[in-house]
């Protein structure tokens, strides 16, 4: 037999299988030590990480919101004109860079809906339909 795992010698056999063992219990510890690390972390949990550059400390998963699925589904969306417009005046000096953290503008809310299995935007300055 050639190119197979098989060895008629008994020492080669018996060293494979005691390393098998080895790996089998050393992976049935590291999840052990596991599942005691992350019991451990649950009761006793460390203050959020804050990153040097970060005004506060990152939110953990728990902490975090996440989005509505399903449709009709509201979103903050650009407005692709305006955007461009206040990136024009901000870059003349005619608009001070601290208003686009401010006042947040060219955002408006866009409500996303389905229609005959397409996703028509509707915002308040119209409705993008789709190609």
């Amino acid at each position: 037999m050639q190119g197979g795992s098989f060895s008629p010698n008994p020492e080669a056999r018996t060293t494979r299988a005691i390393r098998r063992g080895a790996e089998r219990a050393l992976g049935r510890a590291a999840d052990a030590v596991f599942s005691l690390v992350r019991a451990w972390d649950n009761r006793f949990p460390t203050a959020p990480f804050q990153p040097r550059w970060a005004p506060a400390p990152l939110k953990r998963k728990a902490d975090r919101s996440f989005p509505e699925l399903g449709w009709p589904r509201t979103t903050d969306s650009l407005c692709p004109s305006c955007v461009k417009d206040v990136r024009r005046e901000v870059l003349n000096g005619s608009r001070d860079l601290s208003e686009l953290i401010e006042g947040h503008p060219g955002e408006l809310k866009a409500e996303i809906i389905e229609r005959d299995g397409c996703f028509p935007i509707s915002t308040s300055m119209g409705a993008f339909v789709c190609r």
